[in-house]
């Protein structure tokens, strides 16, 4: 039975193609990574650790995605659209703060080194040790194979 069920498989191999690797697959990776590089950073820092909203990270990835496609400059421009869309589904907060980045290291190490340049900086450092509660991570490549990031703080 066994070795019919495995020839039967064999034969219909078409009914399991072989998965493919989708970009928002490796983004996602890339934004769990500096999430968690990030509370991890809070933790060592007695501060508490951020929870994901995917709202956020829906909002911080389209940002990305605009950098990326060159649909807008790589900086803040349209901050104030991103806080309507957060209030949209928040109503009220206290804050929201904003990282940026972009970089061209291979994607093992990318989202790290992101991690580092914002450590390295006071302004972001101070927004990672902010007192926020929730935090979304967006990630995209444009066509040079430059990640930009964008992560999104909230306070309620």
């Amino acid at each position: 039975m066994r070795v019919c069920l495995v020839c039967l498989l064999a034969l219909c191999g078409c009914a399991f193609p072989p998965q493919q690797k989708h970009p928002e697959t490796e983004f996602y990776r890339l934004e769990m990574q500096l999430y968690d590089l990030v509370n991890q950073y809070r933790r060592e820092h007695g501060l508490p650790r951020l929870r994901y909203d995917h709202h956020l990270a829906d909002i911080a990835r389209g940002h990305s995605q605009a950098m990326a496609e060159a649909r807008t400059a790589f900086g803040h421009d349209g901050y104030e659209q991103r806080v309507e869309a957060v209030r949209l589904h928040f109503r009220s907060f206290t804050a929201l703060g904003e990282n940026l980045a972009r970089n061209n290291w291979e994607a093992s190490q990318s989202a790290y080194y992101v991690y580092l340049g914002w450590l390295a900086n006071r302004s972001h450092r101070n927004t990672i040790e902010g007192v926020f509660e929730l935090t979304g991570v967006g990630v995209a490549q444009d066509s040079e194979n430059v990640y930009y990031y964008t992560q999104l703080y909230l306070a309620k």
